[in-house]
């Protein structure tokens, strides 16, 4: 993951890139707006990402695959966050703060 940047985009998606060869690794797609915030799990292996759509989406790292979609915002998700033991998420939206425990991972 060191060599991996995350890019949340307006377009919907999140982008992934090699940083050392400059290319395009993979396409993440699942939101209905725009994505404005993205958190990974210490252990590397968990993206959170916060969008206008109201909602959180977690994501496996090591698949790609989208594992599970946390709604329940009143607004747009700005900032997220994932607690060092990754076991639980946090999103602000506007004055609002939604902190999820994860239980399975």
């Amino acid at each position: 993951m060191k060599s991996t940047l995350f890019f949340g985009s307006f377009d919907k998606t999140i982008r992934t890139w090699n940083l050392q060869t400059g290319k395009l690794k993979s396409i993440l797609a699942g939101h209905s707006e725009g994505v404005l915030s993205l958190a990974i799990s210490p252990d590397g292996k968990m993206l959170v990402s916060g969008s206008d759509d109201y909602t959180m989406k977690i994501w496996n790292l090591q698949t790609g695959e989208l594992t599970s979609t946390l709604s329940g915002n009143r607004g747009t998700v700005w900032s997220v966050a994932i607690s060092p033991d990754g076991k639980t998420v946090i999103g602000g939206s506007y004055t609002i703060i939604k902190i999820w425990r994860l239980f399975s991972q």
